[in-house]
């Protein structure tokens, strides 16, 4: 097997697996809608994206990064991509 090929069969991988995701979270969030509210719902996938993401960016990140100022650009942020989603 090329290289190539190699790199072609993990995008094909990595392709499914975010079709599974996408196409599984409307009957799993419609599930969950009706035993918790709605806010919980936002809350636990915003905090579960943001782990996963920092997780898989294998960031560096310390303590001394996260000022005040930062927490408040990502906090804005953070409400206009919920809110415009």
């Amino acid at each position: 097997m090329t290289i190539n090929e190699n790199k072609s069969g993990w995008l094909y991988f990595q392709v499914t697996v975010a079709a599974l995701v996408w196409g599984s979270a409307y009957p799993f969030t419609k599930r969950l809608v009706a035993e918790i509210s709605p806010l919980s719902i936002v809350a636990f996938r915003a905090f579960a994206g943001s782990l996963l993401l920092l997780l898989l960016s294998r960031s560096r990140f310390s303590l001394k990064d996260f000022t005040p100022a930062v927490l408040w650009k990502l906090f804005v942020m953070s409400a206009l991509g919920v809110s415009t989603q």
